[in-house]
């Protein structure tokens, strides 16, 4: 077999990893009493996958590849705030046909204490992913929360062969009133470009305010405002604002269980075939979760508007599962399961498409940085306008553990 990583790749592996040396190296200078972590996993994987018809989406045809995976990160703990940068590069070089992709990701994100009542936080990440890769793997997302189920956009699936770059950044400052009342701010922005015009790309901003009042130990009541701007790039057909107003809670309901949830109604304003229209609805999400010392669970539901990426905004319904048990201090499994539908708000276009996606792993620890993997995930896409194959995906492979 011939080397799987190109010189592009290679060069591409030495830049991030310079890139990290270099940031680790100042913020050390300027945090000088913090604690700094440099790591990085490496992954080696061999890779089977069945789109069935892979025709019908331009995906790549069925088989094998080799995959390479590499993640360096950085974690700097100061007294009062924390810094953590993440990266990576995976590389799949397909052996039943003469083919290869390259995906990248980065994330960055702060979190400090400024003074004894104000809080601030910032994240910015950056994901350049072969569509394909996205709906057979969608644990791989940038910017989702490890310990929840990934929401995936399901009108990207409407052609695999397309490469999706997103990127943006949020942050938020909160302030403590009193020993019981906080307010907040925060603001947002998020792009989605394209390698072809199949897909149509879009930049989406907003802002909001909270106010939450702690009532006791366990309960947290509040209530937010939003206002989201999305503007596609090309034409102003599906530009549109919306305006949301939330009721919020947070509720301890024992030592295991939390949970989380908002309710309110979304008004929009967008641009159609015919003019300028308004709709409204109801949106709402709550995550319940619950943490031992052994396992995990957090389950999701949200609905609400969001951008697509066919023709504008979308009804959006998103639900699903993450799951994560320790089996012994060497062995762990985890599996997810995730479901997205995305319906146009505008009557002129009538197309829904719906997402579902269930998978699982097991690591076994067999040194203290080495550790052996199997997974596996099942994914189906359906749309009103294209038949669409179902995607089954097994990885089986290493992972190696440098550094901190």
């Amino acid at each position: 077999m011939r080397n799987t990583l190109s010189p592009d790749m290679k060069y591409a592996i030495s830049r991030v990893a310079t890139v990290a040396v270099i940031l680790a190296h100042g913020l050390s200078a300027q945090y000088a009493n913090a604690e700094t972590k440099v790591g990085a996993d490496v992954s080696l994987s061999t890779s089977y996958y069945d789109r069935g018809n892979a025709a019908a989406t331009n995906a790549r045809p069925n088989g094998f590849s080799v995959v390479a995976d590499v993640a360096p990160h950085i974690s700097i703990v100061g007294p009062v705030s924390t810094w953590t940068i993440s990266g990576g590069i995976r590389h799949d070089q397909y052996i039943s046909h003469s083919d290869e992709t390259t995906d990248y990701r980065a994330n960055i994100g702060y979190r400090g204490k400024w003074d004894a009542r104000t809080e601030a936080h910032f994240a910015g990440s950056y994901n350049r992913s072969y569509l394909a890769n996205v709906f057979s793997r969608p644990g791989l997302i940038v910017g989702n929360d490890p310990n929840l189920p990934p929401v995936i956009d399901p009108t990207l699936a409407f052609d695999e062969a397309d490469t999706v770059t997103s990127f943006g950044a949020e942050g938020g400052i909160s302030h403590a009133l009193s020993a019981r009342d906080n307010v907040g701010v925060s603001a947002s922005y998020r792009g989605n470009r394209h390698k072809d015009a199949t897909l149509r790309e879009y930049d989406t901003y907003s802002g909001g305010l909270n106010y939450s009042r702690t009532l006791n130990e366990r309960m947290t009541i509040g209530v937010a405002g939003q206002v989201t701007k999305t503007q596609y790039l090309g034409t102003s057909l599906g530009d549109t604002t919306s305006y949301s107003p939330q009721a919020t809670l947070q509720y301890r309901i024992n030592a295991y269980w939390k949970l989380d949830a908002s309710a309110g109604m979304s008004f929009q304003r967008y641009r159609s075939t015919t003019g300028t229209r308004n709709s409204s609805g109801f949106q709402g999400s709550a995550t319940l979760c619950r943490s031992t010392e052994r396992s995990n669970l957090c389950a999701v539901g949200q609905y609400g508007y969001a951008p697509s990426s066919i023709n504008g905004a979308a009804r959006t319904l998103t639900a699903g599962a993450n799951y994560s048990y320790t089996l012994s201090p060497r062995t762990s499994i985890s599996a997810f399961m995730t479901y997205s539908r995305s319906d146009e708000i505008d009557p002129l276009i009538d197309n829904k498409v719906e997402y579902m996606s269930v998978g699982g792993r097991v690591n076994r620890k067999l040194t203290e940085r080495i550790s052996a993997f199997v997974s596996a995930s099942y994914g189906n896409v359906k749309d009103d306008l294209i038949s669409r194959p179902s995607t089954i995906v097994a990885d089986v492979g290493i992972k190696i553990a440098l550094g901190q």
